[in-house]
Order: structure tokens, then C-alpha cells, then sequence
């Protein structure tokens, strides 16, 4: 089957062949066609002709034939052959290009066209290879004149030369590299250049330069012109200045650039400033000593230096990667002062969103240039800032800026600062000068002065209020006592609204508030406006309440000698706590104290608790107080509620109108004179009560005054006259009073030159009880 669909495939090609023929698709040369065509003329675009170069050559042919011949052109000179094929159609022309390479025999070449083994045509001596003679001089390096490199550094290989021709240089260093270049022909001497990377694994020592050239015999060898060394171990870190502190520098001044280093030998580096990718704008070579660890260098800055930040760089002049980069560690700009003269901290000014702020300041500048004008919100990122023109000014010069305030800005509390534009230095600040806030307005709706709220200490204190504002703001709502001081506040966020719209915020009173009436007040939350207030719209009240019973300051009790201070009072409380039971000293000192726990009581409990009195208690009066320990609030105060006294207690004397004599504590005693009614009053020698009772007494005769001291009480009457003076602070305040009010006639006597007192009247004012029973006439005189 296969040999069948063979066979098959051979006679349609056979068939096909045929037709192609036929049709003229193909034509086969005729025998002997060879013959019909005649080359008019071979030429060549150049007689002279150096290795490298091109050779054009021209066939001119007349083909009497309508066929193609395959036919060859050569190029023979010496032992150099060249050939390239054409085919002859029609009468026409070819051009036929031989390269002649570098190794072609000089000498005289011909061109020859032949077809077959037929030669249809010569040319000879159609043109002439000219050996290439190079001449070179001044190559560098060189034997006399080496240059030193480190592994991995790079050398830069330079001479000049004349060749007739287009040429190729190789260059060589001994056996570690080498690198051809491409060499124009040239009549007269050129320059031509070059640089070879050593590798880095290169071994130290002396290496030779050889250069050679394609198609020229010339080549040389500089001897010894490459010195290798191992590359120095350098570690170097910039120390000043860097980005996290950079220097500001002027045009036309200089920079002081520090660096710690360690090198292992004397090595060259160099340090440059530059921006980006930029050329340097300096680069100053500097040598490392090994045997330091720390440097320095100067960088004179160009006077039309662009101004900007500069990367400072240093690499090793050996080449490889930079040993140490800090990013914009210099800041070229022109020098310039700037000091703020308002608005300042001590005198801030207050603006709304979208008002307008006038800012002076004070500078000099060493040329014309610019600052940043910023208004830094305190404590935060967000800032307004605006660029300001300066002119040259070497005294001090005045410059306003208004600034519009956006009507977006952020409420809140601004610094201001004046920068340098580039380095971002700050040349000046006022902190908080000033103050944006919201055009806001805002009505207390409760609670107010007609519908006050009363709060515990430590509780919420709910606040509702309405309000209109042109942009979102914060307010503050404060609870402030009577003084002026804020107790306690809370923030108010809101929006934007030209209708009025109602807010509920809660403020927290704070467990050791001081219980009162209080303000309450709503202010923007920055500038501290005031937007309405409520007096005395907030009751606080201790979640403690206190009824003392006894000791009180209308019914105290008295000490000579150590002994139990019995305390008796009611309470209610909203929880259970404690509450700390003192007596103040008269400098408000505790002299003794004691803690009672409270339980939770809505209604009024008793309770009874025991302080006992120091060993030699001070001769002084005492102030009760109780403190709640929760909140720290003064909850109940009896003042001079306990006295330690010099005088006896519990003493009863006892007199009898009519009778001399008197009973002390029921022991009766003789007396010189007995008690009398005068005017319906009694009245007798004072001492006679005093004595037994610890008074003292003072007479003096020109006034006829008679002085009678209990304690800090004191009185004085004079003999025959209706009013006397009563002191209860030690005799430093006094005041008149008459001795009976309802009785004029009722004064003291002098009785065989005795002084005669009233009785009831000088015992009341010395805080003394006095009994009469009518019956038995008897008055009894009591001190407890």
C-alpha cells in the first residue's frame, strides 16, 4: 500500500514539473547560455585599501538570454582569497562588498568573474592592501610614571596615536584584564582613553600595560605601570551633622563635617555634598589617618550654591560603595531671625473659623528669601501654614501677615511658629497664641436658677442645652462654685446648624466635691467663651448627712483632766462608709480622732462613739468635726464643743437670803456677809460664789471696776452703775450690756466696802447655772 501512494506521489509531481515548464514558471539555462553573456566592465570604489576596511566591487554584463547564471566574484591577493556569489539576469549590474580583514597578505589584489569553471573576466591589480602602521605615544600609566590601584578599583588607561586606517585597540594589565576599543584613522595625533576594572580577588604587586592593534604590527609593553594593592579595611560613620540634626549653612559659607573611623591603613576617601543623583555640588579629598579614629574636614559651600537639602556622602577614592551616607544633612539657605511679636502666649487672640488674624514678627535676613508661617495646633499634626516673602535686611525689620482662618480649620488651640522653608528650623514660637473656635451660640435649658437640680458627690449630673453653630466645634459644659473655680466639666461635641438643635451631656461630680450651690456655665471649648450661664442651677449635698447632739457649741462639755469625750448624733447615708470623728486644735490640728463605719440609711439613725482625751490635754477649747473619709467632706462642725478648763467642775454652791453662810456641794461654810435681795434681785460678795467655783477676781479701786475671770469669759462691772461688759475670748473683744434689762435700778453695791453683785447676771456671763426656789429663798449657783 505505502509503495502504491509513492509511486502516485512521484507521477503528480512529474505532472506538475511539466505544467510549471510549460507556463514558463521555471526556465532552465540552455547548454552552452554561459556563453551569451558578455562583463562589460569590474571596478572597485578604492585603490588603497588598509585591513578592516571595505572593498565595493562593481559588474557591469550584457545577457543576450532571458536566463539566470549563477556566477562567482573574486578577490585574490598574496595568500587571501575572498568570494561571493551573484547571479547574471538580464543585462544589468551588481555590486559585490569583500570585507578584508585584519590578517590579508598586503600586496596588490585582482577581481575576477567566472561561472562554472569558465572565467568570464579580470581585474587585475584592482587594488592594493596597505599593511596598517599605528604610532602611539604618551600612554599612561606607564613604567615611569605608575599609577596604584586598589583590588576592585579601576584604572584609567589614556595615549595618543595616528593610524591610516580605522583600527582596534586591545588593551592589556598583565593577566587580570583586558578590554578592546574601537580607533578612528586619523592623520594626526588623537587621544584615546579607556578605563579596566581590576577584580576584586586580584593579588598585589607590579603589573605590566600592553597594547596592540588589529592589523598593525605595532604594540608596546609599559613595564611595571599598574601597582595592585589589597583594598584597606575602612568602617566610617558620620557624626555630624546628619538628618535627625542637620546644618544650615548660607551660600558662600562653610560646613564642618565630623566622622568616627577606623582604617587598617593610610587611606585617601572622598567627602561631597549633593542633591539626589546630582553631580556633587563639593567633593573634597581627605586622607585617614590609621592611626586615629576620629575626623573632621571643612566644605566651602559655593556662593550661588542652589539652596536645598544635600546628602552627605563619603566614599573610599579607591572606588567601591559609599562608606557612610547621612540624607539631607545639609541645608543650604540664606541666614534669617525672625522673632514673633504678637500675637504671643501672654497675650493670645481668639478668632472663629473663617475670621481673620493679623500676625507681626521681627527679622533680618542675610538676602531675599522666604519663612513658613504656621499655625501649629497645640499638642498635634494638623497645621495651617503660609509662605512669607522677606526682603534683604541686615537691621531689624518689621513684616505684618493677615491670615484668612478657613472656615474648615479644626477648633482648637494653635501654636505659632516661624520655620525656614527648607531646613524646617524654627526660627521663633509662641505656644497657644492663638484660638480658633466655631461661631457658636448655646442656652442653658436645664438645669437652671428657677429649676435647680440637687446631686450627691461622686454621682452624674445630667445637662441639656440648645444650640447654633457655623461649623463643628466642641463646648464645654462646667459646674463652677461661687468663686469662680470649676469644679467639674464635661466636652460637648457638635455640628453645624443655622436652626437651633438641642444636646444632653453628663458631668461627673467628683466624690470629694464640697457640698453647695453651684453655677453652671457652657463655654467654647477653647477660647473659654462664655456662651450662657446659670447661677446657682446645681445643689451638691454629701451623700452623708450629720445631725450633731451632743457636744455642741451651745452646750459643750468640759474637761480638767484626761477623761471620755462622748460624741451623740444622728445620720442618713446613700451607702455604707466610714466617717472619721475629730477635734481640731485652735490651729486646726487633729488632737485625737477616731473612724465609724456607716451603714446605708434612708432614714435618721443614731449613733453614739466614745474619743478619748491625750494625757495632759492642752488648756485649750476644741472644734468637733466629722468627715466623711469617702468623699472627704466636712459633713458636721461644732466649734468650741469641748474645753479643757482650769477651774472645777460639778461644784453646786448654795446661799439662803437672809442667812450667812453657804453650801458647797452640801458642806456648808461660814461667810463674812449674806445674800440679798435688792430691787428683787440678788446680790452678794462675789467671792463668796467664786471661790469654791475657781474664779479669779480683780478690783480696781480709782474705777471702782470689778473684774471677774472664768476661763477665756471674763466681766466687769463698776459699783453703782447699770450696764457692765462681758468678754468671751480672753478680754480682747468686750461687749456693753445692761445688767438687767427690765430693772435699771439693779446695779452693783458697795456695802462697808464691799463690793455687792448682781448674782444671776455675772454667773449667766461666766456660763454658770443659777437656780432660785422662791420658797425657801434659796439660789444655788451650778458649775459643770
Amino acid at each position: 500500500m505505502l509503495g502504491q501512494l509513492t509511486a502516485r506521489r512521484s507521477r503528480l509531481l512529474a505532472v506538475l514539473l511539466g505544467l510549471f515548464l510549460i507556463l514558463g514558471i521555471f526556465q532552465m539555462p540552455a547548454a552552452g547560455a554561459e556563453g551569451s553573456i558578455t562583463i562589460d566592465q569590474i571596478s572597485v570604489n578604492k585603490q588603497n585599501v588598509y585591513p578592516g576596511e571595505t572593498v565595493r566591487a562593481t559588474i557591469t554584463w550584457t545577457n543576450e538570454t532571458d536566463y539566470v547564471v549563477a556566477a562567482a566574484v573574486k578577490c585574490t591577493g598574496g595568500s587571501t582569497n575572498y568570494s561571493q556569489p551573484v547571479n547574471l539576469g538580464p543585462s544589468g549590474s551588481a555590486q559585490v562588498d569583500f570585507n578584508i580583514g585584519y590578517s590579508a597578505s598586503p600586496g596588490n589584489y585582482s577581481v575576477t568573474v567566472a561561472t562554472g569553471g569558465s572565467l568570464l573576466q579580470i581585474l587585475t591589480n584592482a587594488f592594493t592592501v596597505h599593511k596598517n602602521v599605528v604610532t602611539v605615544k604618551d600612554v599612561t600609566p606607564s613604567g615611569t610614571a605608575p599609577v596604584e590601584v586598589y583590588a576592585g578599583g579601576t584604572v584609567n588607561v589614556n595615549f595618543k596615536y595616528s593610524s591610516p586606517a580605522d583600527t582596534k585597540a586591545k588593551i592589556v594589565i598583565g593577566s587580570l584584564v583586558s578590554k578592546t576599543i574601537n580607533l578612528n584613522r586619523t592623520g594626526s595625533f588623537a587621544t584615546a582613553g579607556t578605563s579596566l576594572a581590576i577584580p576584586a580577588g586580584a593579588a598585589a604587586g607590579d603589573y605590566n600595560l600592553g597594547l596592540s592593534f588589529d592589523g598593525s604590527g605595532t604594540a608596546l609593553t609599559e613595564p611595571k605601570a599598574v601597582r595592585v594593592k589589597n583594598k584597606p579595611t575602612i568602617e566610617l560613620t558620620l557624626t555630624s551633622p546628619t538628618k535627625s540634626n542637620p546644618a544650615a549653612v548660607s551660600p558662600g559659607s562653610s560646613v564642618t563635617i565630623k566622622y568616627n573611623y577606623k582604617a587598617t591603613n593610610d587611606t585617601p576617601i572622598y567627602v561631597r555634598l549633593a542633591q539626589g543623583n546630582n553631580a556633587p555640588l563639593v567633593s573634597k579629598e581627605v586622607l585617614l589617618d590609621q592611626d586615629k579614629t576620629s575626623g573632621s574636614t571643612v566644605l566651602a559651600v559655593p556662593a550661588g550654591a542652589p539652596l536645598g537639602k544635600y546628602n552627605l556622602t563619603v566614599i573610599p577614592k579607591a572606588g567601591g560603595g559609599a562608606l557612610d551616607t547621612e540624607q539631607e544633612a545639609v541645608v543650604v539657605e540664606y541666614e534669617v531671625k525672625a522673632n514673633i511679636a504678637s500675637p504671643t502666649d501672654s497675650k493670645p487672640v481668639s478668632v472663629t473659623a473663617g475670621e481673620k488674624v493679623t500676625i507681626t514678627f521681627y527679622y533680618t535676613a542675610a538676602s531675599k528669601t522666604t519663612v513658613d508661617l504656621r499655625l501649629q495646633e497645640h499638642n498635634s499634626d494638623s497645621s495651617l501654614t503660609a509662605t512669607v516673602s522677606l526682603d534683604r535686611a541686615t537691621s531689624s525689620k518689621s513684616k505684618s501677615v493677615t491670615l484668612t482662618i478657613p472656615s474648615s480649620a479644626a477648633g482648637g488651640i494653635y501654636d505659632l511658629v516661624i520655620k525656614r522653608p527648607v531646613s524646617g528650623k524654627n526660627l521663633d514660637t509662641e505656644e497657644e497664641a492663638v484660638i480658633i473656635d466655631a461661631k457658636a451660640t448655646a442656652e442653658l435649658v436645664s438645669p437652671t436658677q428657677s429649676k435647680s437640680d440637687t446631686v450627691k458627690c461622686g454621682s452624674s449630673l445630667p445637662v441639656k442645652f440648645n444650640y447654633t453653630s457655623n461649623a463643628e466645634s466642641d463646648l464645654e459644659v462646667r459646674v463652677i462654685n461661687t468663686s469662680g473655680k470649676v469644679l467639674a466639666s464635661a466636652s460637648a461635641s457638635i455640628g453645624k446648624t443655622t436652626t437651633k438643635k438641642s444636646r444632653s451631656v453628663t458631668v461627673r461630680i467628683p466624690s470629694d466635691a464640697e457640698p453647695g450651690k453651684y453655677n453652671l456655665s457652657i463655654v467654647t471649648k477653647y477660647s473659654r467663651k462664655v456662651l450662657d450661664t446659670e447661677t446657682r442651677a446645681v445643689i451638691i449635698e454629701d451623700p452623708v448627712a450629720i445631725k450633731l447632739k451632743s457636744p455642741t457649741t451651745d452646750n459643750p462639755v468640759r474637761f480638767n483632766a484626761t477623761g471620755q469625750v462622748e460624741i451623740k448624733f444622728s445620720y442618713t447615708a446613700d451607702s455604707p462608709g466610714s466617717v472619721q470623728l475629730r477635734l481640731l486644735k485652735p490651729n486646726g490640728r487633729t488632737l485625737v480622732s477616731d473612724n465609724e463605719f456607716l451603714s446605708r440609711a434612708n432614714t435618721w439613725q443614731s449613733k453614739t462613739v466614745t474619743l478619748k482625751l491625750p494625757s495632759a490635754t492642752a488648756l485649750e477649747v476644741y472644734d468637733l468635726e466629722i468627715v466623711n473619709k469617702e468623699t472627704g467632706n466636712r459633713v458636721a462642725l461644732e466649734p468650741k464643743a469641748v474645753q479643757m478648763v482650769t477651774y472645777p467642775l460639778n461644784v453646786a454652791v448654795k446661799f439662803i437670803i437672809g442667812q450667812s453662810g453657804r453650801w458647797v456641794n452640801g458642806a456648808y461654810q461660814v461667810t463674812d456677809l449674806d445674800a440679798r435681795i435688792t430691787q428683787n434681785r440678788t446680790l452678794l460678795p462675789i467671792r463668796h460664789v467664786g471661790d469654791p467655783l475657781g474664779w479669779e477676781f480683780k478690783w480696781d479701786g480709782a474705777k471702782k471696776m470689778a473684774t471677774v475671770i472664768k476661763g477665756e469669759r471674763q466681766v466687769r462691772v463698776w459699783a453703782n452703775n447699770r450696764s457692765g461688759s462681758v468678754s468671751t475670748d480672753n478680754g480682747r473683744n468686750w461687749k456693753t450690756v445692761r445688767i438687767d434689762p427690765n430693772n435699771a435700778s439693779v446695779q452693783p453695791l458697795l456695802v462697808s466696802g464691799r463690793v455687792l453683785l448682781p448674782l444671776r447676771f455675772v454667773s449667766e456671763a461666766l456660763d454658770t447655772k443659777v437656780d432660785w426656789e422662791p420658797a425657801s429663798k434659796t439660789v444655788t449657783v451650778i458649775q459643770e
